[in-house]
C-alpha cells in the first residue's frame, strides 16, 4: 500500500512539473550582444536586446534592436542595473561578447561570469575592441543596419572561416586559461567609416599571457599565427624576384608540425610547414609559359619570406612571454618529465630564452595547373 501511494505522489509531481513557472518570451531580454568595460574599479555592461516592439525603420529581424546599459561595481550589479521593466535578462541567443576598455585586464572575472550564466553558448565568440565595447555596439549611432551584433559576427566569421584569426570561442579561451603552456589570442575589432557607414573591421589580433593581454598583432601577424595554428586558409602575397620582378602568389594550404623540447635546460622549438600554392601573375610573362627555373624560383622566395616572416612572430612572441602556439603544452605531451622538472610558473620565464628552427618547403603550380 505504501508503495501504491509513493508511485502516485511521484506520478502526481512529474504532472505538477508542467505547471512550475516559466520565464514566458515578454519578460525576457533577449541578449544578442554584450559588451563589458572597466574603469576604475567599475563594470559597464552594454547589451544590444531583441526588440520586438520596435516600430522604426530598423524594425524587422534582427535588426530591431535598442542598447541598454548598466554599471556597478560588479558584472552581476551592472547586470541587475541593465535589465528593463524587471525583465530576465537572456544570453542564449547571446553571439558575441566584446571586451573593450579595461576588461581584457580582467579576462578571467568577465569570462567567468559569462560561463556561469545557465544559458551562455559555449560556441559564443568573444572579442577585443580598439576603444571601448559601448561605441563598438553604438557604431553608426544605433542605426547600424544589419545590427551591430550581426555586423560583428560576420566579420568574427568570416575572418574565422578564412582562417585569418586563431580559434575566439569561448570555450576556447577558457580551455586556454585552464591548460599550462597555451595562451589565448583575442581578435581586436576597431570602426571604419563615419556616420551612417561606420562599421567594425576587424584590425588584427590581441596576444594573450595567461588571462592578462601582452601585445598587439597586426592583420598579416594574426593571420599567420592562425596558419601556424590550424595549417588552413588562403594568403595572396606579391613577391620580388631579383629585386624587380613583381610575382603575385596565392598560398592555398599549410601543412604544419610544430614541436618542443629542453636542450641545456632551455626551450627549443621545430616549426615545419610544407606549402602548396598558385602563380597567379608573373610580370612580363604568360604564367604558363614559365621555365623550371622560374618556378623553382618563385618557390624558393616563398618558402624563404614565410621563414622570416615565422621568425618575427616567434620573436615577438617569445619575447613578450606568451605562447599561443601552445609549445608548452607540446612539451608536456612528449616530454612530461622535463616538464615536471621546469615547472608551469616558470615556462613564461623560459620563453625568452627560446631558440628555434624554421623548415619550410613551398610547391607552386600555375593556375591552369602546370
Amino acid at each position: 500500500m505504501k508503495k501504491s501511494k509513493l508511485i502516485l505522489c511521484l506520478a502526481a509531481a512529474l504532472l505538477c512539473c508542467g505547471c512550475m513557472p516559466n520565464t514566458q518570451l515578454e519578460e525576457r531580454a533577449i541578449v544578442q550582444a554584450a559588451g563589458v568595460d572597466v574603469s576604475d574599479g567599475e563594470y559597464r555592461l552594454t547589451l544590444q536586446i531583441f526588440d520586438p516592439g520596435d516600430t522604426t525603420e530598423n524594425a524587422g529581424g534582427s535588426d530591431a534592436y535598442l542598447l541598454v546599459e548598466g554599471s556597478g561595481a560588479s558584472l552581476t550589479q551592472a547586470a541587475q542595473q541593465a535589465a528593463q521593466n524587471g525583465k530576465e535578462i537572456y544570453l542564449g541567443s547571446c553571439q558575441v561578447l566584446v571586451l573593450g576598455s579595461g576588461a581584457a585586464q580582467n579576462l578571467r572575472d568577465v569570462l567567468d561570469y559569462f560561463n556561469s550564466r545557465p544559458q551562455t553558448r559555449a560556441t559564443m565568440m568573444v572579442c577585443t575592441a580598439e576603444g571601448t565595447a559601448a561605441d563598438l555596439l553604438k557604431v553608426a549611432d544605433g542605426k547600424a543596419k544589419p545590427s551591430p551584433a550581426v555586423l560583428c559576427e560576420q566579420e568574427l566569421r568570416l575572418a574565422e572561416e578564412e582562417k585569418r584569426l586563431p580559434d575566439c570561442r569561448l570555450i576556447d579561451l577558457l580551455s586556454a586559461l585552464e591548460t599550462d603552456g597555451w595562451d589565448g589570442s583575442l581578435p581586436l575589432l576597431g570602426v571604419e567609416g563615419r556616420d551612417s557607414d561606420a562599421k567594425p573591421v576587424l584590425k588584427g589580433a590581441v596576444a594573450l599571457r595567461g588571462d592578462a593581454p601582452a601585445f598587439e598583432l597586426n592583420s598579416e601577424e594574426a593571420q599567420l599565427l592562425a596558419l601556424a595554428h590550424s595549417g588552413r586558409g588562403n594568403v595572396m602575397t606579391e613577391m620580388y624576384l631579383d629585386g624587380e620582378t613583381v610575382v603575385s602568389v596565392l598560398l592555398e594550404d599549410f601543412d604544419t608540425k610544430l614541436k618542443a623540447e629542453l636542450k641545456n635546460g632551455q626551450p627549443h622549438f621545430r616549426v615545419e610547414m610544407k606549402i602548396k600554392g598558385r602563380i597567379s601573375q608573373w610580370e612580363g610573362t604568360a604564367v604558363d609559359d614559365l621555365s623550371e627555373e622560374q618556378l623553382t624560383a618563385a618557390q624558393q622566395e616563398a618558402a624563404c619570406q614565410t621563414v622570416e616572416e615565422l621568425d618575427a612572430l616567434l620573436q615577438k612572441l617569445c619575447a613578450s612571454r606568451c605562447d599561443p602556439l601552445r609549445f608548452g603544452e607540446r612539451l608536456q605531451r612528449r616530454h612530461p618529465k622535463d616538464w615536471n622538472r621546469i615547472g608551469s610558473q616558470n615556462w613564461p620565464d623560459l620563453l625568452p630564452k627560446a631558440d628555434w628552427s624554421i623548415d619550410v618547403t613551398c610547391t607552386l603550380t600555375t593556375f591552369s595547373g602546370h
